[in-house]
Order: C-alpha cells, then sequence, then structure tokens
C-alpha cells in the first residue's frame, strides 16, 4: 500500500499478521492462535466503529453470526494512551463511556483521574461493552511489563459478563501456535 510508510510498527505488524488469513478466507488458525472462535464476514484495518467516540481499532472483524471483535496490537510501545482530562475527555466519560461501562466495571474504575490513567485500555473494552455479542483482544508482547500490569489490573477488575469477553494474548505465544 502507498501510505505503509505511514504506520507505526504496531499497525504495520497487525496488518501483516492479519491480512494474509483474513484477505484470502483462512481465518480459523489466527482466531484459534488467538483463543477465539467463528469464522469472519467482514475485516477491517484502523476502523472507527463509532464516529461520535472517535477510537481508531487496529483490526476488526465481524464474524457470520453478526458479532463484532476488536483487536488492540503493542508491539514497541511502551505504555497505553492517558487522557490528560479536559474538558472534551469528561464530558466523553460521563456521556459516552460511564453509562456502557457501569454495569460491568467498580465505580473507582470510573473515577476521572482512574479512568483516564487507563484511557485506551478503557476505550477498547467500552466497544466489546456496547453489544452482549461483541468482544476484544489484546495482543502484546509477553515481556512487556508497562503493558501487561495495566491491562491485568483493569481485566481483574471486570465483572465476569464482560471480562470473560476481554481476551488477553501473547504475542510470542499466537505466532507459535501459528
Amino acid at each position: 500500500h502507498k501510505y505503509f510508510h505511514h504506520l507505526n510498527s504496531s499497525q504495520a505488524f497487525a496488518l501483516n499478521l492479519f491480512f494474509p488469513f483474513f484477505e484470502n478466507d483462512a481465518s480459523a488458525p489466527v482466531l484459534r492462535a488467538l483463543g477465539t472462535k467463528g469464522s469472519i464476514c467482514n475485516w477491517f484495518a484502523e476502523l472507527v466503529p463509532y464516529a461520535e467516540e472517535k477510537t481508531n481499532v487496529d483490526i476488526s472483524w465481524q464474524d457470520t453470526k453478526g458479532s463484532w471483535t476488536y483487536c488492540e496490537v503493542k508491539l514497541t510501545e511502551q505504555g497505553f494512551g492517558k487522557a490528560k482530562g479536559e474538558r472534551r475527555h469528561y464530558s466523553k466519560l460521563e456521556q459516552i463511556y460511564e453509562p456502557v461501562l457501569r454495569p460491568y466495571c467498580p465505580a473507582e474504575l470510573l473515577q476521572p483521574d482512574t479512568f483516564f490513567a487507563y484511557y485506551q485500555i478503557l476505550r477498547n473494552i467500552w466497544l466489546a461493552a456496547r453489544d452482549p455479542k461483541s468482544s476484544v483482544v489484546f495482543l502484546l508482547p509477553t515481556r512487556n511489563e508497562a503493558l501487561w500490569a495495566p491491562l491485568l489490573k483493569v481485566h481483574s477488575s471486570l465483572k465476569p459478563a464482560l471480562s470473560s469477553r476481554v481476551h488477553l494474548a501473547k504475542l510470542e505465544n499466537v505466532l507459535n501456535r501459528l
């Protein structure tokens, strides 16, 4: 693609990992390797599923039953994105995220300072929380503690109805399974 050089390392990696499987109707091996199931009918790189919210998702796919999976891929990053707590972030927390996440999260996780510290993680989880058939996958390098520590903290605080739809995948394990 002529704009490939504009992708960061994680975006380029995600495209190279998923494209051969998804574009050639051979999704089963990569879905199994991620610990998910199904058969895909649509997939997108850098999808913005909800225009009003504006989150880009590295790779997203819809299975033949209509369920969506959103996949956040990290490769060399040393952390998840945080929010500074600007007026627009407070507004999005109050109007967009909190009403959807409230049934699944402890109240302290939805407090502004805490929420903004885990902003990127919770935005991705919010995508899955919007629809009980949807899920999210976080695909990360095994030894990147800067990514795993906050992700595990958030994941362990979720109620089972949502935590069961938040899949944590170790990059090296996925590649070994493939």
